[in-house]
């Protein structure tokens, strides 16, 4: 259940099209923003930090996420 949710919730960070279709430009995700700053804005020190933010969001959740099944798998 935990890598369920941990790959889940990878996907749903990574995803850039259906945002884009479903919401538009109201609410921005993490790829919309690096896509945005690349393709329009040209300024890829932007899209270059916020791809790092995004990185090391996913690497947290992917640890976190190990960690807790080892927790889990130790207490069984």
């Amino acid at each position: 259940m935990i890598a369920g949710i941990a790959f889940v919730f990878s996907m749903a960070l990574a995803m850039y099209v259906i945002p884009t279709l479903l919401v538009g430009e109201r609410f921005m995700t993490l790829s919309q923003q690096i896509a945005r700053s690349y393709l329009y804005l040209r300024n890829e020190t932007l899209g270059s930090t916020v791809a790092v933010v995004l990185l090391v969001f996913s690497l947290f959740v992917i640890i976190a996420s190990q960690w807790l099944a080892r927790k889990v798998r130790a207490n069984t």
